[in-house]
């Protein structure tokens, strides 16, 4: 299946390509945590995943035409 990778901030050094957009192919019934690990992104970054606009986890599943989007925690006071 194609989905669509949107990476924010520092997440974008984990792009194969070096952009902050761009499509891959993942076998069918893939989940975020599958996508995770083939991006080779640490469990320690404090990032927030959305698929679709909606945040995430790990073991959700992932379909044909999502966009998922990284983006780091925001914090402040």
């Amino acid at each position: 299946m194609k989905i669509c990778v949107k990476l924010y901030s520092c997440f974008k050094k984990y792009s194969p390509d070096g952009t902050d957009k761009f499509f891959m192919e993942l076998p069918e019934k893939s989940t975020v945590g599958h996508l995770v690990k083939k991006l080779d992104v640490p469990g320690e970054t404090g990032c927030r995943i959305l698929v679709n606009g909606q945040f995430s986890k790990l073991g959700d599943v992932l379909g044909h035409g999502d966009t998922i989007t990284f983006f780091p925690l925001i914090s402040g006071g």
